[in-house]
């Protein structure tokens, strides 16, 4: 089960697409006494869709600096180990584990407590800076991501304002050869009648 008050938390709101599919992806792995115990390994993820390892990790950090997961083991080629990193959802408590060297904790919902009477922009501002704290390719990637998303949206911008000048260039255009036709036809019209000879009377 996941509650409302997390969905509308506003670390919920800072969240990227992926860093919220890896929560739900991850939520189906909870049962009843296994929280802490979660691993996010590639392997098992690859058939939920997860394709890439870079992907993955910086989704798992943003979630660590939002407050939804907390690290009960350290594991994996960051710390020179061949166990994987074990997780625990923040929102619900951890029973121990002894053979894995998990003890017990109660939720923390370090979501909602780390970040509270925050405004959205102070809470997406500090979740960036654990981000650059935890992993600071992390906070890269994201920061890229963020430019290529702008940079695309001045130059749709830009490519709709010079579409508008063409528009308007055409139909400048297109009034000028007009007026010309009916220029040429007037005055075709005006030599053909001066050209005409009149009629006598008698």
């Amino acid at each position: 089960r996941i509650e409302i008050s997390l969905l509308s938390s506003h670390a919920w709101r800072c969240m990227s697409r992926s860093a919220r599919t890896l929560f739900v992806d991850l939520r189906m792995d909870l049962l009843s006494t296994n929280n802490g115990n979660i691993n996010s390994t590639l392997t098992k993820l690859r058939h939920r869709g997860w394709a890439s390892s870079s992907t993955l990790s910086n989704a798992l950090v943003e979630l660590q600096a939002g407050g939804f997961l907390e690290k009960t083991r350290a594991g994996g080629v960051s710390v020179g180990s061949r166990v994987c990193a074990l997780y625990a959802f923040t929102d619900h408590a951890v029973l121990p584990h002894p053979k894995i060297g998990i003890e017990a904790r109660p939720a923390s919902f370090a979501y909602a407590r780390r970040f509270a009477d925050l405004s959205l922009a102070a809470v997406r501002h500090a979740i960036a800076a654990e981000i650059a704290r935890l992993q600071p390719e992390a906070a890269a990637s994201r920061k890229s991501a963020l430019e290529r998303k702008k940079s695309t949206l001045r130059n749709s911008k830009r490519d709709a304002s010079e579409i508008e000048a063409v528009k308007a260039l055409d139909a400048s255009n297109s009034e000028v050869v007009v007026d010309s036709l009916l220029r040429n036809s007037k005055q075709t019209r005006t030599r053909k009648s001066a050209a005409k000879p009149r009629q006598s009377l008698n």
